[in-house]
């Protein structure tokens, strides 16, 4: 929503690495990828793109970005 797009819009998302989270990411990807319309789900060691975001889940920090693809 923030970003401007569309409820039907194909993304990509990219996640930075988090120890604490790497592997549900990757249990989960298909499901995450259905729920959110992502095209391409990526699991990344840094996120080099300037409209990445700080995500914060209780203690765990990592950022995330969201392109329209």
């Amino acid at each position: 929503k923030d970003s401007g797009f569309d409820v039907t819009d194909k993304i990509k998302l990219q996640i930075q690495k988090h120890d604490a989270i790497n592997k549900a990411i990757e249990i989960h990807k298909a499901y995450i990828a259905s729920e959110t319309l992502c095209a391409d789900l990526q699991l990344v060691d840094e996120i080099k793109n300037d409209n990445k975001k700080l995500v914060e889940l209780d203690e765990i920090q990592t950022y995330m970005a969201v392109q329209k693809m």
